[in-house]
């Protein structure tokens, strides 16, 4: 018996401390709930992925410089793209000297020694590239000093950190990275 009485006071209780005595007006209610809506259509837009089924396309310029042992380079020597994006490398090799010779290999990270071995058996006939080495990319062809080579390829889907080098006998020290977004 307490307990319905304290359960008719609680009631008597809330009744009396609802102040307004009832509901909103109708209009506030439809304000609220129209407000509501857009809001949550908003989210849905801010949510959704842009609907573009092409690939995107990159091109990018990259130049083999030094004319010597010592200062050959790629400049840059870090690139990047989207994964997934077509993207062609324009490299143009702007040295003089005739010991420059170069090509860009776009490899797996942590493959360059093993890339570079199978380049030199390959030989001068293949550019210094192995045939279905699973750690290439995609590459150029070699580049004579003051001529330009493109290539285009896909670049992984899978976002991370790849490399580049120069497969020509003793170019090891050219180098770059091609991170992958």
């Amino acid at each position: 018996m307490k307990r319905i009485a304290v359960s008719i006071s609680a009631l008597f209780l809330v009744a009396a401390c609802g102040g307004g005595g009832g509901e909103a007006p109708a209009s506030d209610m439809e304000s609220t709930k129209t407000e509501t809506q857009q809001n949550e259509a908003a989210q849905e837009e801010t949510m959704e992925e842009p609907a573009n089924d092409e690939p995107q396309a990159v091109t990018l310029e990259l130049k083999a410089v030094g004319e010597t042992m010592n200062e050959m380079a790629y400049e840059p020597n870090r690139l990047e793209v989207p994964a997934g994006a077509e993207v062609t490398v324009n490299l143009q090799n702007t040295a003089s000297a005739e010991a420059m010779i170069h090509n860009v290999v776009f490899i797996q990270r942590g493959a360059q020694e093993e890339v570079s071995m199978a380049g030199l058996e390959a030989g001068k006939e293949n550019d210094f590239i192995p045939e279905g080495n699973e750690n290439i990319i995609a590459h150029t062809a070699l580049a004579q000093p003051g001529e330009s080579k493109s290539v285009t390829f896909t670049a992984p889907e899978e976002a991370g950190t790849y490399q580049f080098i120069c497969t020509y006998p003793g170019h090891t020290a050219m180098k770059g990275i091609l991170l992958v977004k």
